[in-house]
């Protein structure tokens, strides 16, 4: 807090640490919430959360804990375990402490039928975590682009921070496989299709260049990302076909 001595308006605001909020009323006037930092536990937290509540009491031994595979796939921003059930657990337990935070301020007041407008600001590069905020609080709007713009402590110049195209394909891609509201919407508008989502489609919508498209398709993330939800980019040359 000394570094915001002498703001005008620091009487409005109240500093703690993640996860010191849960069960809290004591924000509960605050209309914006901003999370500094990532929500991730300790990389071994998540496996054994699945271990201790999946294995019998008998079973619950450090050979066993020790045989399974606890790889970390990385992910640019992000990091995911191998075995999808770590990930799931990790997904899930990052979404009920993120949801848990969101309902400490004004979001959950509800008068006159109607729930005050709250912001809330955290940094999550997994939209399957988005997906299931999405899901335990329905009226949410989620948006990525802040629009923000920082000094390089590298260079000392003022830099924009933009998605570059392969993180907006990738975060197309999962709209298109969680989101059934959106899927709708892009069937109206016939980027989406029986075939798949129409590539020229794609490419007019994101208003992303056909070179640089193909570029993009070929990206060390892109290709992990590929694989990893077993999208089909070959079996049709004008569609993606996402399952």
């Amino acid at each position: 807090m000394d570094a915001l001595k002498g703001y005008e308006k620091l009487e409005q605001i109240d500093v703690t640490h993640y996860g010191r909020t849960v069960g809290s009323n004591a924000w509960s006037d605050f209309d914006k919430i901003f999370v500094l930092g990532i929500q991730l536990l300790p990389d071994a937290i998540y496996p054994l959360m699945y271990f201790t509540s999946s294995e019998k009491e008998e079973d619950l031994t450090a050979e066993k804990f020790n045989s399974l595979d606890t790889t970390l796939i990385p992910v640019k921003g992000n990091r995911k375990y191998k075995q999808k059930e770590f990930e799931k657990v990790k997904v899930s337990t990052i979404s009920a402490m993120v949801v848990q935070t969101l309902n400490r301020i004004k979001c959950r007041g509800y008068a006159n039928g109607e729930i005050p407008e709250t912001h809330a600001y955290f940094i999550n590069r997994d939209k399957e975590i988005d997906a299931l905020i999405a899901k335990a609080m329905p009226d949410i709007q989620i948006t990525y682009n802040w629009g923000i713009e920082y000094k390089s402590r590298k260079s000392g110049k003022q830099v924009e921070n933009k998605k570059d195209v392969v993180e907006t394909l990738i975060e197309l891609f999962e709209k298109v496989r969680l989101d059934d509201v959106y899927r709708d919407e892009l069937t109206e508008k016939g980027v989406l299709l029986e075939q798949g989502l129409n590539k020229a489609k794609v490419k007019e919508l994101l208003e992303i260049k056909d070179d640089t498209f193909k570029k993009s398709m070929i990206k060390p993330l892109m290709l992990q990302y590929i694989k990893d939800y077993n999208i089909d980019i070959d079996s049709n040359k004008r569609h993606i076909k996402i399952v």
